[in-house]
């Protein structure tokens, strides 16, 4: 299945590197997130290639740069054997929590949390990302989805961010 390219800052997900990735959670914008990654290890697609499975569940962001930091730092072994050692600057791929591979709803569901926190935090900085559409539809409009249920973002910018939806 061919990718889709979400925001310019990640191009896509199968050019993320686990460096990029680090980068990402090391600027979000709170100490809470709200996506976990629950376990690190080999890419069953190619063991040589790092994993993380992730889940919607709220944890620090130390937690997810802990366990990233175990993906530079330990050897894994892949399913049929082998030692795997872990760059910067290797593909990430992404599972759900529960071992089913799944790039792009993880992912998405990601980017939208982050613009969403964004946009209760820096609302100025962040307002022309959706402006002048820079994520992917599903994205953006889940973005706007996730900004206007939250009681930290002002009714004026609710009301500004409707308008915004992309159909």
């Amino acid at each position: 299945m061919k990718k889709k390219p979400y925001f310019t800052i990640i191009v896509d997900t199968s050019s993320m590197t686990l460096g990029d990735l680090y980068d990402r959670i090391l600027s979000y914008p709170e100490d809470t997130m709200n996506f976990c990654i629950e376990n690190v290890f080999s890419w069953r697609g190619s063991y040589d290639e790092p994993c993380c499975s992730l889940s919607t569940r709220n944890v620090s962001k130390d937690h997810n740069l802990n366990m990233l930091n175990k993906l530079l730092t330990e050897s894994f072994v892949g399913w049929k054997g082998g030692s795997y050692t872990y760059i910067v600057d290797d593909t990430i791929h992404f599972e759900a929590g529960d071992g089913s591979y799944s790039d792009e709803y993880y992912i998405n569901m990601m980017i939208a949390w982050y613009f969403a926190t964004a946009l209760a935090k820096q609302y100025d900085s962040v307002i022309s990302v959706l402006e002048n559409n820079k994520l992917d539809k599903w994205v953006h409009n889940k973005t706007i989805q996730k900004a206007v249920e939250s009681y930290r973002v002002t009714d004026e910018h609710k009301e500004y961010l409707r308008s915004l939806r992309v159909k």
